[in-house]
C-alpha cells in the first residue's frame, strides 16, 4: 500500500538526537501508534501503555487459547489490541514502513517569534548584565513537501484499519512532534484520491467494555476545532506581517512594556526566512494563538492548571501541552485555515482541579469570539469556527464520536 503524503505545515520527526534532518520512519510509526491506541481505548478496547512493556507474547497461552478468532487468541496470549498491530516483546509489528524524502522547511537561521517579554539577568562570571528576547522558534529543519509512504504488510490485516488513524490525523489533527508549535498538518491520498474508509471498518475494529476515565489518550477525551481567516484582497499580501510575534520579527525589534522603563532589543533580520515560509503557503501563527489563549483569555487559571493545559519546560519537570495549535495553511484564494485540537482527559490529578467540560465550553466561546485583534493585529480579521467536535465526560459512545469525526457529523 502506498500513501502520498503532502505537508500543509512543516513535519517534525526527530531521530534519537532530536534533529529532523530527514523523514524518520520511527517518528511516523510512533505517532500512528499513539493515535491507534487512542482509537482502541475510545472504542472500549484494550491498549496498554507501551512505556510499561506489559505486553509479552506467550506462545503456550496462544496455543492453548480456545478463542475462535485471532484477535482474542492474541489477547489470551498477552498482546493487547494495539500491540497486535504495532508489535510488542515476542510479537513483531504487522507492517514495515518506508518513507521517501522531504525538503527542509527553509534554509538559514531559525526564526524567533518574540512573545513581547525580555528576560534580564547578571552573568555570574563577568558580572555584566545580559538579556534575551523570549518567544518561540520556527525551525527550518522541519520537513516539507510531498512524498510517498510505502507500507509492506508482514501479516494479514485490514489495510483500512491502518489508514484510519492517518485519516483522523489528516482531517482533524497532526502527525509527528511539535504539534503545539504548529507542525504536522498533512493531506494524505491514495491512487490520486484522498484516503477514505468504508463504514464497515468501524464495525471490525477492536471493541470492548472499558469505560472512559483512563489517564492514557482516549478518543472520547479529544476535542477538535478548525478556524478559517478570510483575508480581504487589499491586504492579502501583507496581513500576516501584523500577527503577534511575526510583527516584531519583521520590525527587527521587540519592546517589553511590563518593565519600568520599558526594555527594548534589536533582533536579527529574518525577512528572507519568513518570505520562504509564506511562499510555501504557511503562516506561522501558532505561537500567537497559544500566547493569547494562555496569558490573556485564560490568565485566571491557577499555575498548575495552566501548566497542565499549555505545557511546561524546565530542567527537571516537563509537562506536555494538552492543547495544540497548528500554523495557518492556505485552503483557497485568501482563505487560511488553522486547527486547535487536543487531548483533555476527564480523569485529572487533584493538583489540577479543572472542570474539563466547562473549560472546553469556555474554549469554544473564546474561539468563536470577535476579539482576535491581539493575535492578528487587525480588528476586521475575525476567524470563523468552521467545525467543533467534543464529547462530554458522561458520554461513553466512542463509536458514535468516531463516525462523527469521519463522516462530518455535527459541527
Amino acid at each position: 500500500m502506498t500513501i502520498t503524503l503532502k505537508t500543509l505545515t512543516p513535519l517534525w520527526t526527530g531521530g534519537a538526537d532530536g534533529k529532523s534532518d530527514r523523514l524518520h520512519e520511527t517518528g511516523l510509526i510512533g505517532s500512528l501508534r499513539w493515535w491507534y491506541e487512542a482509537l482502541v481505548r475510545g472504542l472500549g478496547g484494550r491498549a496498554c501503555d507501551p512505556s510499561d512493556h506489559t505486553c509479552n507474547f506467550d506462545e503456550e497461552k496462544y496455543r492453548k487459547s480456545k478463542a475462535t478468532d485471532e484477535r482474542q487468541r492474541l489477547r489470551d496470549a498477552g498482546i493487547c489490541d494495539a500491540c497486535q498491530v504495532f508489535g510488542a516483546t515476542g510479537w513483531a509489528r504487522k507492517f514495515r514502513l518506508e518513507a521517501g524524502e522531504l525538503e527542509s522547511f527553509f534554509d538559514g537561521e531559525n526564526v524567533l517569534l518574540p512573545s513581547g517579554r525580555i528576560h534580564r539577568w547578571t552573568d555570574k562570571r563577568s558580572g555584566k548584565p545580559k538579556q534575551r528576547a523570549g518567544g518561540w522558534y520556527v525551525n527550518g529543519e522541519g520537513r516539507f513537501g510531498e512524498t510517498q509512504l510505502h507500507f509492506t504488510f508482514l501479516r494479514k490485516m485490514n489495510l483500512e484499519e491502518l489508514q484510519l488513524p492517518l485519516l483522523l490525523i489528516a482531517r482533524h489533527a497532526s502527525i509527528g512532534a511539535k504539534a503545539p508549535s504548529g507542525s504536522g498538518v498533512i493531506h494524505a491520498s491514495r491512487d490520486g484520491a484522498p484516503i477514505s474508509i468504508t463504514p464497515q471498518v468501524i464495525e471490525q475494529l477492536p471493541l470492548g467494555n472499558f469505560k472512559r476515565g483512563s489517564s492514557l489518550p482516549d478518543l472520547r477525551d479529544f476535542f477538535f476545532a478548525k478556524l478559517v481567516v478570510d483575508v480581504p484582497n487589499a491586504t492579502s499580501q501583507t496581513w500576516w506581517t501584523r500577527i503577534g510575534g511575526i510583527r516584531e520579527a519583521v520590525a527587527k525589534s521587540v519592546t517589553d512594556n511590563s518593565q519600568n522603563p520599558p526594555a527594548r532589543m534589536q533582533l536579527p533580520d529574518v525577512t528572507r526566512q519568513l518570505q520562504a515560509v509564506v511562499t510555501k503557503n504557511v503562516i506561522p501563527l501558532a505561537p500567537a494563538v497559544r500566547n493569547w489563549l494562555r496569558f490573556e483569555k485564560f490568565k485566571s487559571l491557577g499555575k498548575n492548571q495552566s501548566d497542565y493545559l499549555f505545557g511546561k519546560t524546565s530542567k527537571n519537570d516537563n509537562i506536555a501541552s494538552k492543547i495544540n495549535v497548528s500554523h495557518a495553511y492556505s485552503i483557497g484564494a485568501n482563505e487560511w485555515e488553522f486547527r486547535v485540537w487536543g487531548w483533555l482527559p476527564c480523569s485529572m490529578s487533584q493538583a489540577v482541579k479543572l472542570d474539563r467540560d466547562q473549560f472546553l465550553d469556555e474554549l469554544k466561546k473564546t474561539l468563536e469570539s470577535n476579539n482576535w485583534s491581539p493575535v492578528l493585529g487587525e480588528a476586521q480579521l475575525q476567524p470563523r469556527v468552521t467545525s467543533w467536535h467534543a464529547r462530554k465526560c458522561n458520554d461513553q459512545d466512542g463509536q458514535g464520536y468516531l463516525r462523527e469525526l469521519l463522516e462530518g457529523g455535527a459541527s
